[in-house]
């Protein structure tokens, strides 16, 4: 699960005082992106939390770029959900949270797990969009950062 924001277009100068400002910017951008999500997102063992990054801010064909993600792989069912009748999680990682989010003994979760992971392959879960909300939080600030950064950078 990836957050890409680009800054448009290609600084030829790779020494010019605009493009250090708009990586700064893009830095900043990231940063908040990661704080915001990482806010957002549900927490058990903490594992999905603390993977969700940001970038260094790159040079790409399309101009600076910074990600932030993840390399956690369910973190697209915990961001965008788990559709009706679709597969059924692993039941020992249901096993696993019940342990941790409710404290429940290895033989009492085992025992649940099962029709747990079931309940959710015919339910479905909903998604916690913690990266959509995440973006939508800092998205109206991008422009202000970005003008900022481009007046600091043309006034050098």
């Amino acid at each position: 699960m990836n957050v890409t924001v680009s800054v448009d277009g290609r600084i030829h100068d790779p020494s010019s005082a605009l493009k250090q400002e708009l990586t700064t910017a893009l830095w900043i951008i990231g940063l908040q992106i990661q704080r915001e999500t990482q806010i957002r997102t549900p927490f058990s063992t903490g594992i999905l939390r603390a993977s969700i990054l940001s970038t260094e801010p790159r040079e790409t064909p399309q101009g600076l770029q910074v990600v932030v993600g993840t390399s956690v792989p369910y973190s697209t069912v915990v961001e965008f959900g788990r559709t009706p009748n679709s597969r059924m999680p692993p039941p020992r990682a249901i096993a696993d949270w019940l342990i941790t989010k409710h404290r429940l003994s290895e033989e009492q979760a085992l025992k649940l797990a099962w029709p747990v992971a079931r309940s959710i392959a015919k339910r479905g879960t909903k998604g916690k969009f913690m990266f959509t909300n995440a973006m939508n939080t800092v998205e109206p600030m991008i422009d202000d950062i970005v003008n900022a950064a481009i007046q600091r950078g043309l006034e050098k």
